[in-house]
């Protein structure tokens, strides 16, 4: 968990007191309201991301020495590994977001091979479709190494999402990936 403290929740208010007073961003007066940051000028969309990233990366780098001490622990050393990422609550992280850091440093994180990161419990808003989805989204490098099957992460996806129909006594709406999908997924709180 990335965002175990909050840290994160008291510096995403500073910057946007600081965007409000640079003439960026418009002042918010409701207590709850949630910062769309696709909405934001590009300059405060990349200041989010740089103090991300930091935190996205010391998880990449802590699981990736994991796998690797796994694949000597089982002497494995072709073992492919599986990285999860789960948004559970972060409203301010969004999947592009996400998405943009990953792509961008899974290459420097050896010991990993591909990359699941969806959400459990938010429901976001598509234009593809009237009904709540929830976002899944699988990376690799396959240039650089070699990736788990999509066979394997396509069974995991379904496995889960049965799952997740059955807890929840319905199913979950599914949208086929596009280029834009998770610039266009909107989380739609509480």
């Amino acid at each position: 968990d990335y965002f175990k403290d909050q840290s994160y929740q008291d510096w995403l208010n500073m910057a946007y007191r600081n965007w409000v007073a640079r003439g960026l961003a418009k002042p918010i007066y409701a207590k709850s309201q949630v910062v769309d940051l696709a909405q934001l000028p590009p300059v405060c969309y990349q200041e989010v991301t740089n103090y991300v990233k930091e935190r996205v990366e010391r998880s990449l780098k802590s699981a990736s020495k994991q796998i690797k001490a796994t694949r000597e622990h089982y002497s494995c050393p072709e073992a492919l590994g599986l990285l999860i990422l789960v948004n559970d609550g972060n409203y301010g992280v969004v999947p592009a977001m996400i998405q943009n850091i990953v792509a961008r440093t899974l290459h420097k994180y050896t010991g990993i091979n591909s990359v699941i990161h969806f959400t459990a419990n938010m429901p976001s808003s598509s234009p593809e479709t009237e009904k709540e989805v929830l976002f899944w989204c699988t990376w690799s490098k396959a240039s650089v190494r070699p990736t788990v099957p999509e066979t394997l992460l396509e069974r995991i996806r379904l496995a889960w999402f049965e799952h997740h129909d059955r807890l929840i006594g319905g199913p979950v709406e599914i949208i086929p990936a596009k280029e834009d999908s998770l610039t266009s997924l909107k989380f739609k709180k509480g």
